[in-house]
């Protein structure tokens, strides 16, 4: 006589006749070979992925793989394979089966566009913090800027190892014409240009000789800045032949004149720096946007990507001022209340807020500063 089971809870139960309803379909776990290479990228650092595309021999073999699974699937449940299955299991099974078969139509478009991508474009696959966020090397042919922006770290180092007299001194550009008359010649991948100081009126014919020698070389250059129009302008016009090997990247961190005013008294004006962006998009050159740092709420920078984004073909940066107790004259009473409202209109809770509503969007990409947040709060998010 065949004995009883006896099952110590209904959950238990429950699962048993589950697993019978799926042995009376003959039902199988499909599984889905992805090579480890490329597991690991996903895994470890998904903003790798992008860079994981571009191996041919693991995007064919995790492609066949997606799409044989859900041709699998999709031929069980033609052929009633699973027409014995409880509605709950039944329902699940068709969910799975949704998002897998949206997961390969995903990574199909997602690995044509990758391999479409030129160097400029490879904002993703790097994983390095600050300017290597961006790119693998920088430039710089100055020493100091007329900008004056009360944040910037390069002044601080400067200041710190005596390259200059005072803080007051950095806004007293000098060109360094020893690094205007090297030569350039090709480098791998992405440089920056520049860094440590900004392209301006005073610097411009530098700056056009040194990216001249770049151009010829045929290196690929992001080109950072907080844009003057007439330089733009001169810029796009000198290098109109040589629009694929320029991205530009402008800094706009908000559109109130005053709080730009305050934070970055000698630089452009907001209203200058979109006229500047759309110059550049019109010409036909790669256009991208840096919200870091970002000097308002984050009501203030959701208006800074509602007014640019039309006009960026690439990235939109967000990042939080970086260390601004460091790098603020913090002897100024105004640069400090300055600071606390900052910190107050862009505490963890409004970051995460700024996060769920522009999540996901194409053309947006996180600053460290703001993944540290996002990895201080996954918890949360997740569970919300």
């Amino acid at each position: 006589m065949a004995r009883k089971r006896v099952y110590g809870t209904a959950a238990e139960k429950q699962k048993a006749y589950r697993l019978r309803k799926l042995h009376e379909c003959n039902v199988k776990p499909v599984t889905i070979f992805v090579p480890v290479d490329f597991y690991r990228k996903m895994k470890d650092d998904p903003t790798m992925l992008l860079g994981a595309f571009r191996n041919s021999e693991s995007v064919n073999s995790t492609n066949e793989n997606l799409s044989s699974a859900v041709d699998i699937l999709g031929t069980l449940n033609k052929q009633g394979a699973f027409a014995k299955l409880i509605k709950a299991d039944l329902d699940l099974l068709i969910s799975a089966y949704t998002k897998l078969e949206e997961a390969a139509a995903r990574f199909r478009d997602g690995s044509t566009a990758a391999k479409n991508e030129d160097v400029i474009a490879h904002s993703k696959e790097r994983t390095g913090t600050g300017t290597k966020e961006w790119a693998e090397r920088n430039i710089n042919i100055c020493l100091g800027c007329s900008h004056d922006c009360l944040y910037c770290y390069a002044r601080n180092f400067a200041w710190r190892r005596n390259a200059i007299r005072s803080r007051a001194d950095w806004a007293n550009e000098r060109v360094l014409q020893e690094k205007v008359d090297r030569g350039q010649g090709k480098k791998k991948g992405l440089t920056m240009f520049p860094s440590t100081h900004d392209i301006t009126p005073g610097n411009l014919q530098s700056v056009t000789e040194v990216l001249g020698k770049m151009m010829a070389a045929g290196n690929k250059v992001l080109l950072v800045t907080k844009p003057h129009l007439e330089c733009i302008e001169s810029l796009c016009r000198t290098f109109e032949e040589y629009k694929d090997q320029i991205l530009f990247r402008f800094t706009i961190g908000t559109l109130n004149s005053e709080v730009s005013k305050f934070w970055e008294p000698g630089a452009p004006e907001p209203a200058e720096r979109i006229e500047s962006l759309k110059h550049a998009f019109k010409r036909g050159f790669k256009t991208s946007v840096s919200c870091e740092p970002m000097l308002e709420g984050i009501d203030g920078i959701l208006n800074v990507f509602k007014e640019v984004a039309p006009f960026v073909t690439d990235t939109i940066w967000i990042g939080k001022m970086n260390k601004p107790n460091l790098y603020v004259d913090r002897s100024v009473p105004a640069n400090v209340l300055a600071i606390r409202e900052l910190k107050d209109l862009q505490s963890d809770s409004e970051i995460l807020r700024m996060v769920s509503i522009v999540e996901g969007t194409a053309k947006v990409e996180w600053k460290d500063s703001i993944k540290k947040v996002i990895e201080k709060n996954i918890d949360s998010l997740v569970n919300n």
